[in-house]
């Protein structure tokens, strides 16, 4: 507030009445300090009093004062709290002077000897900022129904999904924000509280630079290093060239990492132009269009009002153009002079964003076949193990990459074109039935292992270029696991015994995807009546964390809970939804 006056608008907030805890993350709560390292997770009286006299707010905004219902407000707070301006390309302004936090307040920051995190709340009413606002130009009471893009509710449902999945994500080793707590009401809505060490976006800076905000952008840049310097992610440097290419170094080789992991998870989280879904280091945040595919679903789209989103490929395209466009930011910053963006379309650092994305896309598809680092590392370095990779992974995403033959058609969500073969399986089964049979797949046996229900017939049919390529895909797979066991200096059936084992973890036949996702929200929501807190905690994190498909993953002992009839009941029924939905969007 005190760095970048523009950034944002400030609303006064009043406490909600009859809100209810329904959800705490006690493990990121103590990573945060904010609770005893020694506390149990289980909710108390006077921690959930203090949850709700937190974060069980409202923004008076506009519309309440316009329409004289401020006086109404009780236990009105004495600090304003920030709404803050972001670029959003969903908008009609696309200088983000008129976008950014249309259904959330930043409650501030939290510092204790862990570090520094900021924290933000959705669902705390309607700000100017919102889609509808932006608009039809008129400011709109929170709660109303005739705008369901721009009440300023959130859901009990939507913030159930989000703690799932991003605590999912996190445990998995994928940066992204998480949710700290959910406070539910009575009608469903919910105000769901989010914590990062930084929650600033790359649309935070965009915004400004759009606006020509030359001194401005200077500041949140300065404001944005500093923290990262408090918090240890960033070296103190004096000199100003040196810091601004070190930060633009960090940021390209973040969104490539990030870029080749989202691709690699089969992630959607619609990269755009704008930076507005990622947080400035590649995290995701909102959850809103997250999902996590359960096949290689590359022709999905996501409408979002009038726009389509980008593809799951097409995120590679869009992370580098985020970084572009940094380089561009830091550039003008510097030298207070504006260059188009062609001027830095064959930047010498887009090298780098290339490198580490192909670095990572090869690590990654050598930790989906269950290597570990050092083995990881030795394949990489020695150049037969990386000729032998290239040629494996060529066939392996051609298959991954398979269509089915019906066109694209509509989703609830937006538009798709099926993926039809589950490489998962393949990874999962293929050094199983090589211990087990010494022999490999014939081509009908492999497409028949690989095929989900989204294959025809004619899809399954395994034509002679296929069957070629299903043979060379088994050749090559021994291969680099003889090569892997050279280099490690163990024989071959040792190297796949441990591919063995970690590979039936990492490709887990039953796995969330945003389609079960929505069904299991559903069905922890309609649980709350029916358990306690502390059972609905329980069930949660015993789910999630059967979703910890990282071997190399630290277990949390939250899961060691005793559990009643009720949460193994439902447990055991989400883990028969995941085995439905597992193929899906």
């Amino acid at each position: 507030m005190d760095a970048v006056p523009s950034a944002y608008v400030a609303y006064s907030v009043a406490y909600r009445p009859k809100g209810k805890v329904f959800y705490f993350n006690f493990s990121l709560a103590r990573d945060m300090g904010l609770i005893a390292g020694n506390h149990p997770s289980k909710m108390n009286a006077e921690l959930s009093q203090a949850i709700l006299e937190t974060f069980s707010l409202q923004v008076i905004n506009e519309h309440d004062i316009l329409s004289n219902n401020t006086s109404k407000k009780k236990d009105i707070k004495s600090n304003q709290y920030m709404a803050t301006r972001y670029l959003q390309m969903q908008h009609p302004n696309k200088d983000g002077l008129t976008s950014g936090d249309g259904r959330s307040i930043w409650n501030g920051f939290f510092k204790s000897r862990k570090g520094v995190w900021d924290i933000s709340s959705g669902g705390t009413g309607a700000t100017r900022l919102s889609p509808a606002t932006a608009t039809v130009k008129m400011f709109f009471k929170s709660g109303d129904k005739r705008v369901p893009y721009g009440c300023g509710r959130a859901l009990i449902e939507e913030g159930i999904g989000t703690a799932i999945t991003s605590d999912i994500f996190f445990r998995n080793g994928i940066s992204t924000e998480r949710t700290l707590a959910v406070v539910g009401y009575a009608n469903g809505t919910a105000v769901n509280v989010r914590a990062s060490r930084n929650l600033l976006r790359p649309a935070h800076m965009f915004g400004l630079y759009r606006r020509n905000l030359h001194e401005e952008l200077g500041k949140i840049l300065e404001y944005y290093i500093d923290r990262e310097v408090e918090n240890k992610q960033f070296p103190v440097i004096k000199n100003k060239i040196k810091r601004y290419e070190r930060l633009l170094k960090n940021i390209i080789h973040s969104f490539a990492y990030m870029a080749a992991v989202l691709e690699s998870e089969y992630i959607f989280c619609w990269l755009e132009w704008d930076g507005d879904n990622v947080l400035m280091d590649g995290s995701i945040i909102d959850y809103g269009t997250i999902r996590q595919f359960g096949l290689f679903h590359h022709e999905y789209r996501y409408a979002d009002v009038e726009k389509m989103s980008a593809s799951l490929i097409e995120q590679k395209k869009k992370a580098r153009t985020i970084v572009t466009t940094f380089i561009q930011l830091v550039d003008y910053v510097l030298t207070n002079e504006k260059k188009p963006n062609s001027y830095f379309s064959s930047h010498k650092l887009l090298v780098l964003f290339d490198e580490v994305f192909l670095d990572t896309l090869m690590h990654h598809f050598l930790y989906r076949i269950g290597f570990e680092k050092k083995e990881q590392d030795k394949l990489l370095l020695d150049d037969n193990s990386r000729d032998i990779l290239k040629k494996l992974h060529k066939d392996f995403i051609y298959f991954e990459k398979a269509i089915s033959k019906r066109k694209p058609y509509r989703t609830p969500d937006g538009v798709t074109r099926d993926a039809i073969f589950c490489m998962r399986d393949a990874l999962r089964e293929l050094p199983r039935y090589f211990l087990e049979t010494n022999s490999t797949y014939t081509p009908n046996e492999f497409i028949e292992l690989i095929s989900s229900d989204y294959a025809s017939r004619l899809d399954k049919a395994p034509y002679k270029k296929q069957q070629a390529r299903i043979a060379r895909l088994q050749s090559s797979y021994q291969k680099l696991i003889k090569s892997g066991a050279g280099l490690s200096g163990i024989h071959y059936h040792t190297m796949l015994k441990r591919i063995c084992k970690r590979s039936s973890l990492i490709n887990r036949y039953d796995r969330i995807t945003g389609d079960s996702l929505v069904h299991i929200a559903s069905r922890f929501n309609r649980q709350r009546k029916q358990l306690s807190f502390d059972q609905l905690f329980a069930a949660m994190e015993c789910f999630i964390q059967k979703q910890v498909l990282n071997p190399d993953s630290k277990k949390n002992e939250d899961n060691k809970a005793v559990r009643s009839k009720k949460i193994s009941n439902l447990v055991q029924w989400s883990g028969r939804l995941l085995k439905e939905y597992r193929a899906g969007l």
